[in-house]
């Protein structure tokens, strides 16, 4: 069964990229889309990639009303945080990408840094207090 994957800020250029993915894997399929300025659209037509059967709303809350295993999330740290503490209020686990350490710290249980590419830290929080996350994605 695939994963089901729901994108919130789909019509970004990296909620862009995410759909283009999701809708060419085999193994993950798109469950739910969120971008406020595309509500009522179908995800896909929003961003110019053809029908993909799903509407585009301004509410996680109604894009987690279908079943959803992950919920992507590249939108504004403004509202982030509330999006990752619904998702997981409903069993759904959480993937969002950040430059900010101290907006990632407080919701996450475990992370990844990647630099150029290449994995430099794969760590649960436990093991990983905030200076340390900020001195690893600022390189250090």
């Amino acid at each position: 069964m695939p994963l089901r994957v729901c994108i919130a800020g789909v019509t970004g250029a990296v909620g862009h990229a995410l759909l283009a993915a999701v809708l060419a894997a085999d193994d993950l399929t798109l469950s739910g889309a969120v971008a406020r300025r595309a509500a009522g659209r179908d995800a896909g037509e929003a961003v110019g990639l053809g029908a993909t059967g799903v509407t585009v709303t301004g509410d996680l809350g109604a894009a987690l009303a279908a079943p959803t295993d992950v919920l992507i999330d590249y939108t504004a740290p403004a509202v982030v945080k509330g999006h990752v503490f619904e998702a997981i209020d409903r069993g759904v686990a959480v993937v969002f990408v950040t430059h900010t350490p101290h907006h990632a710290h407080p919701v996450g249980d475990h992370f990844v840094v990647l630099r150029r590419g290449r994995v430099v830290a794969d760590e649960p929080r436990e093991a990983l207090p905030v200076e340390k996350l900020a001195a690893l994605m600022a390189g250090e």
